[in-house]
Formats: structure tokens, C-alpha cells, sequence
């Protein structure tokens, strides 16, 4: 269960880093016009989401005990 929470903190970790304020000042909180197709085979439009379908996303570290996601 452990390793089901640190997986879905270290994807939102990510989604906050790369875009902090998706409301007043978004970032890369989706994909442009062109590209919206991604968003729906993806999952979703932010980094995580569309890094989250390749596979070896989720990993454990040597140097931690739990999943996380990486992109």
C-alpha cells in the first residue's frame, strides 16, 4: 500500500514542479491545440500524466525502500 502512495505523491510532485499555478499562470498543464489528441490516449495532458504510460515510469530506487514515478 506504502508503495502505491509514493507513487501517486512522486507523480504530483512532479505535476507541481513543472506547473505550480495550472489556474492563474498555467504552464504545462496540457498540450497545445495540435497536439490535444495526446491528451486522450495519454490520459491526461500534464508531464506526469503523459510520461505515466511508458513503461519503467514507476521504479524503486536502489537508496529507497518504495516506488516512485520518474520521467
Amino acid at each position: 500500500m506504502l508503495d502505491f502512495v509514493t507513487g501517486v505523491a512522486s507523480h504530483e510532485l512532479v505535476e507541481i514542479a513543472t506547473d505550480p499555478f495550472p489556474i492563474t499562470n498555467p504552464a504545462c498543464s496540457s498540450v497545445d491545440q495540435n497536439h490535444m489528441i495526446w491528451v486522450h490516449f495519454l490520459g491526461g495532458g500534464e508531464t506526469a500524466d503523459m510520461c505515466d504510460q511508458q513503461q519503467g515510469t514507476d521504479f524503486e530506487p536502489d537508496d529507497f525502500d518504495h516506488h516512485v514515478q520518474c520521467i
